[in-house]
């Protein structure tokens, strides 16, 4: 019996979390899981940290070539790749050095891999 409930928890484990996390990403904005992963764990859809980011992708997108979710998923991407190398920069103030990095006055579009990489020193 004992091993029965063990094999049917271990079955239904992951379609619960994979069902919780394909319906919540349906719901969430890209500002709100920025703020999700910035915070490292679940905030409110109106927490102070979901307007910071929903400002800084109007910002970016206005700034650079690449639609609004790779811009995220660049940051994302930069912001992990720094962690793992010892960094204690949230990817909140990541986005913001991005941000800053790129002049606002630019003429034309600029390309945000090429940029986050020489960020990165690659």
């Amino acid at each position: 019996m004992k091993l029965l409930f063990v094999l049917s928890a271990g079955l239904l484990l992951p379609v619960i979390i994979l069902w919780s996390l394909s319906s919540s990403s349906l719901e969430m904005s890209l500002e709100w899981e920025l703020a999700v992963i910035n915070a490292g764990e679940q905030v409110p859809s109106d927490h102070p940290t979901v307007s910071e980011f929903r400002i800084l992708m109007d910002r970016l997108e206005k700034k650079c070539s690449s639609p609004r979710r790779e811009i995220g998923e660049i940051c994302i991407t930069a912001h992990l790749w720094r962690k793992e190398r010892g960094s204690f920069e949230t990817l909140l103030e990541f986005t913001e050095s991005v941000d800053r990095a790129i002049p606002p006055d630019l003429a034309m579009k600029m390309d945000l891999k090429k940029l986050v990489q020489a960020m990165l020193g690659r």
